[in-house]
């Protein structure tokens, strides 16, 4: 999904997390920003910069540094607007087509997740899934991810057999 909807989407609900890949402030910024006065044309749909301050769910935001269809001055403009929890990086290499799935996606996603604590057990069998498949040399990896679940874990209150807090 893209981000005009994905912004759209945790503006309205709470998602556990929305992750922003090469986003928008808006469509008109970015057709102004390749076609000039032609974007006088072009119909706003959707303007991530105008709802990004409503979201309220933890935001991740990737977007390459030589990304030539949409510069990445957007995703650094949305995530100063973000009022949530949100972080930000910015692969050197990564164009708006052309990444390293698993460096550039899908480590830093994961990272991001576990350290929110999003679904770490989940996150745990997709990373054991994905180093199986495709980078089976990266186990320090899951020990990391696994390493920050236990931190996490010991950093919460336990819970009496009733559910109520202490």
């Amino acid at each position: 999904m893209g981000s005009g909807p994905t912004c759209h989407l945790a503006s309205k609900n709470k998602p556990g997390a929305a992750v922003l890949m090469s986003a928008y402030t808006s469509i008109k910024d970015a057709a102004r920003e390749k076609f000039g006065f032609l974007s006088a044309i072009v119909q706003e749909q959707f303007d991530n910069l105008s709802i990004i301050d409503k979201v309220k769910s933890p935001m991740f935001f990737i977007h390459g540094k030589q990304d030539s269809l949409i510069s990445y001055t957007h995703s650094e403009r949305l995530r100063a607007k973000c009022k949530c929890n949100s972080e930000i990086i910015m692969p050197e290499m990564m164009t708006h087509n052309e990444f390293d799935f698993f460096k550039d996606l899908i480590r830093p996603i994961l990272k991001f997740f576990s350290k929110i604590d999003l679904s770490t057990t989940q996150n745990e069998r997709i990373i054991s899934m994905v180093i199986k498949d495709m980078y089976y040399s990266d186990q320090d990896f899951v020990r990391i991810i696994r390493w920050e679940r236990m931190k996490n874990t010991k950093k919460r209150k336990p819970k009496p057999a009733d559910g109520k807090n202490i």
